[in-house]
């Protein structure tokens, strides 16, 4: 197996920040403009309580896009770098990167708690049972 497939999740969970960072903007700019917000107003997180839902559900969904998929990225990164890669590996990234866009797309859509956070829990028990794997694979290594 070519060990550089593990990027192809990589490239999928960047393209999914992308879209959500598009649609945070589109949502943003089209909210304030219908409902006359002044862009200075938004100045500071604090601000984001006076505004509707609509302008902070995406955004929010593209902060958390920083938040566990970071583990995911870093764990990529080393199993590349480690040559660590395996079927195991790359099936579960896929895996994590489809639950991440059913939770986005939940999030962005009609945005029910309970499914959306299926999506969540799910794709981090994926990447943190990767980790497991992974630092347990390292220690076996170094014994």
């Amino acid at each position: 197996m070519q060990k550089e497939l593990i990027i192809l999740p990589i490239i999928l969970m960047v393209l999914l920040t992308i879209f959500v960072w598009g649609r945070m903007i589109w949502v943003r700019l089209s909210v304030m403009k219908s409902i006359n917000i002044d862009p200075q107003e938004m100045k500071s997180q604090k601000a984001k309580q006076f505004f509707p839902e609509e302008i902070n559900v995406p955004a929010e969904n593209f902060v958390n896009l920083f938040e566990i998929p970071i583990i995911f990225y870093l764990l990529s990164t080393l199993l590349l770098v480690t040559d660590s890669v395996s079927l195991f590996y790359l099936i579960a990234s896929f895996i994590y990167v489809v639950l991440r866009y059913v939770h986005s797309f939940i999030a962005l859509t009609y945005n029910k708690v309970v499914h959306r956070f299926k999506a969540y829990l799910l794709s981090c028990l994926v990447v943190f049972i990767m980790w497991g794997k992974f630092s347990y694979d390292l220690l076996l290594s170094f014994g």
